[in-house]
């Protein structure tokens, strides 16, 4: 609430105010004028200048300018004050958890999809400890006022967790356009999926340099080879701020995948798939629902025992590497949200 509050302190306590009917104002909002009358004292909510919600990431400027107005008599202003001080009353609201519409624990049988009459709700996401929402816990969360999304908790940080798409966000884009050349980084894939995105104004902002960031206390190390060595840095890519980016082969490792037949945990597989024994529930036909939108998934690494590959979440729940600019793959938003 930004208001005028009469009782403002002034050098001219001996002075008469002026009244309040012969002040006008002008408050100019974010480029938009609005000109009235204080016409009122004390606690009229004339007196209020403005009042609302300023949303997360949102910012208002504000210019005022009082004068005394045309048809004011002169013996009613002359030899008399306005003073007053500006006032703002604010609270401050965590809205992020509000954004959480549904979350439920994930089981391979019972709660697929978080969509299941079956589903356990939880409220894990409550309580701001590390780990208290466990991985693979479904969440449906509102990504901006007209969305929602199903994701899957990858890892929970305390005051934030950092979730994964259910779905492919981004569909069969190559991870780099063009062979040979991993050395470049996604720079295909990524950008794809940041253009996807950008319009999930309730996720946090992630500012990133792979090769130095820390992601859930593992390195950053760019490439991994044949042998799931995450030893070097195949490619420098700049640093980069955006609403989602790909799930590293270090946080995939941390949830127990390897090149072995159903290491992954089942969430992480594709549920769309048509092989039940791979974790899907449904069989996917050619049209809107293509296998080849939920095939797999691009990671943020690259295959640095050769540089023709990049590695990927397979269907079958297997990290395994491909030519990078193979299209039958896509991208899964990886995004952070605060509790």
């Amino acid at each position: 609430v930004l208001d005028i509050d009469q009782n403002g302190e002034n050098d001219f306590e001996e002075s008469e105010r002026m009244s309040d009917s012969d002040i006008k104002y002008s408050l100019i909002k974010n480029g938009t004028t609005t000109t009235e009358l204080l016409t009122a004292t004390g606690t009229n909510p004339n007196r209020v200048l403005d009042s609302g919600i300023i949303k997360k990431g949102e910012t208002n400027t504000y210019s005022l300018r009082l004068w005394i107005k045309e048809e004011a008599e002169n013996d009613s202003i002359m030899n008399k004050i306005f003073a007053a001080k500006l006032r703002i009353e604010a609270e401050q609201k965590t809205e992020e958890t509000n954004n959480i519409k549904v979350a439920s624990t994930y089981t391979s049988t019972s709660c697929i999809t978080g969509e299941e009459s079956t589903c356990v709700q939880t409220s894990c996401y409550e309580n701001k400890t590390s780990g208290s929402c466990p991985a693979g816990t479904i969440i449906k969360y509102a990504v901006n006022d007209s969305e929602e999304k199903y994701f899957h908790v990858l890892h929970d940080d305390g005051e934030t967790m950092t979730l994964q798409q259910r779905e492919n966000t981004v569909y069969n884009t190559a991870w780099y356009s063009s062979s040979y050349h991993n050395s470049t980084g996604p720079t295909t894939i990524l950008p794809a999926l940041e253009s996807a995105t950008a319009g999930w104004t309730n996720v946090n902002d992630q500012t990133y340099t792979m090769g130095t960031t820390n992601f859930n206390n593992t390195n950053a190390y760019t490439g991994c080879d044949n042998n799931l060595n995450c030893t070097t840095n195949t490619y420098t890519l700049g640093q980069r701020t955006a609403k989602a980016r790909m799930i590293t082969m270090q946080e995939a490792f941390s949830l127990g995948c390897t090149t072995t037949q159903k290491s992954c945990p089942k969430f992480m597989n594709n549920y769309l798939y048509d092989s039940t024994s791979y974790g899907g529930t449904v069989v996917d036909d050619t049209t809107a629902n293509s296998a080849s939108h939920n095939y797999g998934y691009w990671t943020m690494s690259a295959n640095s025992s050769s540089t023709n590959y990049a590695w990927c979440v397979r269907f079958s729940g297997i990290v395994y590497f491909y030519n990078t600019a193979d299209t039958s793959y896509g991208a899964r938003a990886v995004v952070v949200v605060s509790k």
